[in-house]
């Protein structure tokens, strides 16, 4: 039966998910095993990491920087990218002098919308793992608030993909939605056909990047700086979820939310260094512990 470990991060962002994710899957390849990635839902920004809007221009497929990193590993291919990571959104940052022209105080205005995705988000791409097909939108209203510097790129990379236009109110709808959490499980199940390890990375800081996934997931690895936390008790997870959910909404699934009330089953220490084969000890540990369950 399959094994799906799911790698979690503690910090908003840099939690080193896709790094760990990346030589974990290596480790259990070399070791034997076969391994599917899995991204379920990623979000890149086009100023910061503008090499994705090149290369999506050039695969004539939104992809983000992890699932780049997961082909340039050798882990998937160009053509399981879409079923591979079927929710990808493009970020945007707005332009400054938008603000400031209603007034200096606008500026905090700014730097909110600078932590707010949906502010943010310019082109989205759907896969559908029913049909083996996908979408690509685009927000014209965030869209035209964008840098001018970044903007024309980004307008030839909506046609390069054919893109549609959708309200940002519609894209949320469709993100949250039940058919998506549907969708994103056929996808898992497909990846899981004749692999003995399917490896799921998460979304920012998110203990899970959508709560029906723990339904499947074996093992939780949280990512923080020098170190893995290890959660094997998932029933508890759902639990302290679906408790919190209520009154909290979506911010209970934050990892911090639940390593507050749930003690980690092991700990791993990582050392810094150039070279991730260096983590062979720790990726035998864990996949030692990740097969036992």
């Amino acid at each position: 039966m399959v094994k799906v470990l799911l790698v979690s991060g503690l910090l908003t962002h840099d939690s080193g998910k896709t790094w760990f994710s990346v030589g974990l899957a290596k480790y259990l390849v070399g070791s034997g095993f076969r391994v599917s990635m899995y991204k379920p839902v990623a979000a890149h920004n086009a100023w910061t990491q503008y090499f994705t809007v090149v290369k999506s221009e050039e695969l004539k497929l939104l992809v983000g920087s992890d699932v780049l990193t997961y082909l340039s590993s050798g882990l998937v291919s160009v053509d399981e990218l879409p079923l591979v990571n079927p929710v990808d959104l493009l970020l945007a940052p707005p332009d400054v002098i938008n603000y400031l022209r209603r007034g200096g105080e606008y500026v905090y205005n700014y730097l909110t919308d600078l932590t707010n995705q949906f502010t943010q988000v310019v082109i989205a791409r759907i896969t559908s793992c029913t049909t083996n097909t996908y979408e690509h939108f685009r927000i014209d209203s965030n869209l035209g608030n964008v840098v001018s510097s970044l903007r024309d790129d980004l307008i030839e990379l909506s046609r390069c993909l054919k893109s549609k236009s959708i309200d940002i109110k519609e894209l949320i709808n469709l993100l949250t939605s039940q058919a998506i959490e549907s969708n994103l499980n056929t996808c898992l199940k497909k990846l899981s056909d004749s692999k003995d390890v399917v490896v799921v990375e998460s979304f920012n800081d998110a203990i899970t990047p959508y709560i029906s996934l723990l339904n499947y997931v074996d093992v939780i690895a949280l990512v923080s700086y020098g170190r893995v936390l290890l959660i094997n008790d998932i029933g508890m997870v759902k639990e302290l979820i679906s408790k919190g959910f209520v009154g909290r909404g979506y911010e209970i699934l934050r990892a911090s939310n639940i390593l507050k009330e749930l003690k980690p089953s092991s700990i791993f220490e990582i050392k810094p260094s150039l070279y991730i084969e260096r983590y062979d000890d720790v990726f035998k540990s864990m996949a030692k512990e990740l097969m036992n369950y």
